[in-house]
């Protein structure tokens, strides 16, 4: 294990794996402070109907098997007895499988939406789904995915003998234990985040037997070894063997990543979706469970960030063109694939006039996007934003003109991290084998800090206030 190899002056190492919804990112962290990160190569989404978003589990083992590769190729010391695996992942996303471990359907993404009629019914079920979940049932969980399986395709539910979401799913490949823990139990909305059990009530309103899910273990906990592993191009052995640490999910990890983990403390997440999340110190409604023992994880999100921006620049060829300065912008609401609940408005781009052209456009993009990101961390924070910095990571908090926008309309500074959910993984398994990963101890490596321009901050609260103008006018 890590930490005998620590003892004798060895290098230990902790590997995080993120099986995203674009691709799986990987990081390696090494006891002498060491970090590496990996990416595979894209995986894409199917939408067989208006609405839905499909994946095949396939396409992520395969990946899984591309940054490991990576890892193999640059860590030539990386073995059973120095290394130890944490994972995390898409939240909600739901797998089924049969008795045989064969895929039973493509996994439903936390992105679709035909479970608007599901998710309705169950909310009108005679139980309590907030108390006991923190969350009514909406389209993007779980709990939902299911409930549409037993009405509209019932030969899948009669064969059906477990129901996992990705990172769970990856474990299992891997022959590393039959297990989920906290953070993603909770994300299910199935899970009564008082007690850290399923909650008897939510999984029979859902029609499921508890024995199809997975035993709920800490975060932190060693589920298993590796036991087998996807093709690889390179010789995998020395990888068999290695401890699997249970992990968390994608905004867990993302927000251990950005040290979102004392209570009050806020994070912001911008990649494909988007999050804005508050450590708590109890359950409350909105909240599922954190990955660190006895605290909780508010959390609202916006399907299309990082989409959106990537949406129109694939449009118009080329990266964004962005101005502050510009005066009489049209205004863009970033919902491409919906709101959260399945409902609201649709992607809107309004207040056009014949003088806005490209550059404009890509202005609105950006700045929609950063509405949207100061609404969700307001709302998850109840408008009471502490003072502190707040940490921002993913691809696209990058992008320097959204953190200007965000920042402004938040009147607070951002610590830009390049620190991701595989990073937070990675830490998990690190504290699982006895030792501290974290660079100075703290949680992030802020690289970047954006202080709010007064002026723009100014512009901000009239253009915040015309969106929701616009969303009130159009829902």
């Amino acid at each position: 294990m890590p930490s005998r190899s620590r003892a004798a002056g060895t290098e230990s190492f902790a590997i995080g794996l993120d099986v995203g919804t674009s691709a799986v990112k990987g990081e390696v962290i090494s006891s002498t402070g060491r970090r590496t990160d990996y990416v595979s190569a894209p995986y894409p989404i199917s939408h067989p109907q208006v609405g839905w978003a499909e994946q095949d589990p396939d396409d992520w083992w395969r990946a899984v098997g591309e940054v490991l590769d990576l890892v193999l190729a640059s860590h030539p010391t990386v073995s059973a007895t120095n290394a130890i695996v944490g994972l995390t992942g898409q939240m909600h996303t739901t797998v089924v499988r049969d008795r045989a471990g064969s895929l039973l359907r493509p996994a439903i993404l936390w992105s679709d939406s035909r479970a608007v009629d599901a998710a309705r019914e169950l909310g009108e079920e005679p139980v309590d789904w907030v108390g006991r979940s923190g969350h009514a049932p909406i389209p993007a969980f779980t709990s939902a995915h299911v409930a549409w399986l037993r009405r509209h395709e019932p030969h899948v539910c009669a064969r059906m003998a477990s129901v996992s979401v990705p990172k769970d799913d990856i474990r299992l490949r891997f022959g590393a234990g039959w297990a989920t823990e906290p953070s993603d139990a909770s994300a299910m909305n199935l899970m009564d985040t008082h007690t850290d059990e399923w909650a008897e009530p939510l999984v029979d309103a859902v029609g499921l037997d508890e024995h199809l899910l997975p035993p709920i273990v800490p975060s932190s906990q060693v589920t298993g070894h590796i036991e087998q592993l996807p093709p690889l191009r390179g010789d995998g052995r020395r990888l068999l063997g290695l401890p699997v640490v249970a992990g968390s999910g994608d905004q867990a990890a993302q927000a251990l990543a950005l040290g979102a983990t004392i209570d009050g403390a806020i994070a912001i997440s911008i990649g494909t979706s988007g999050a804005a999340f508050q450590a708590a110190s109890r359950p409350r409604p909105g909240a599922f469970r954190h990955c660190i023992p006895r605290t909780w994880l508010a959390l609202d999100s916006t399907h299309a960030a990082g989409l959106a921006l990537t949406w129109w620049s694939g449009i118009i060829g080329r990266p964004l063109d962005t101005d502050h300065e510009a005066a009489d912008l049209p205004m863009f609401l970033p919902y491409l694939q919906g709101d959260r609940d399945g409902q609201g408005v649709p992607g809107t781009l309004t207040d056009l006039r014949a003088t806005h052209g490209a550059p404009e456009i890509s202005s609105a993009v950006i700045e929609g996007v950063g509405i949207e990101l100061v609404r969700l961390v307001r709302g998850v924070s109840g408008g009471r934003i502490p003072p502190d910095p707040i940490g921002v990571g993913g691809r696209a908090a990058q992008i320097a003109s959204l953190r200007d926008l965000v920042a402004a309309g938040l009147q607070r500074p951002l610590r830009c991290s390049s620190l991701g959910p595989a990073h937070g993984a990675a830490l998990l398994a690190a504290s699982a084998a006895g030792w501290d990963a974290r660079p100075g101890g703290g949680g992030t490596d802020d690289d970047v800090t954006t202080t709010p321009d007064p002026a723009l901050a100014r512009r901000m609260e009239q253009r915040i206030a015309r969106f929701e103008h616009l969303l009130r006018r159009l829902s």
